[in-house]
């Protein structure tokens, strides 16, 4: 039977799973938990049919000596940073207007989609 160290404050927005004889790695399975963990369903939903669609990477935080993905965790952190300084120095200027913040906003977008694609080629290469 599962031990569990901490009762849910409310039963009724909280689950608790268990799985036996699954073919599944341990590591690659703890990393899943903890990349979706705390997150809300949907966007957890989003981001895992994202990892199966190979447009998104499970950052590897703990079980990590070896895995080739772990340079595209440091990119993603560098290209969040890089993008956020971008779109900070755009809202600056008093110049642009809503239109073309939300162009540049789909612009930046469509860069940060192809770049994590190209890593995850890479990094599974």
């Amino acid at each position: 039977m599962v031990c569990y160290h901490l009762d849910p404050k409310n039963c009724t927005k909280s689950c608790k799973s268990r799985g036996s004889n699954l073919q599944v790695h341990f590591k690659n399975t703890h990393e899943t938990a903890q990349a979706i963990k705390g997150m809300h369903i949907r966007k957890s939903t989003k981001y895992l049919k994202d990892v199966n669609l190979k447009k998104q990477c499970v950052s590897f935080r703990w079980y990590n000596g070896g895995v080739a993905a772990m340079t595209s965790i440091m990119t993603t952190s560098i290209m969040t940073s890089i993008m956020t300084s971008i779109m900070t120095s755009i809202m600056m200027t008093s110049i642009m207007t809503s239109i073309m913040t939300s162009i540049m906003t789909s612009i930046m977008t469509s860069i940060m989609t192809s770049i994590m694609t190209f890593l995850c080629d890479v990094s599974t290469s």
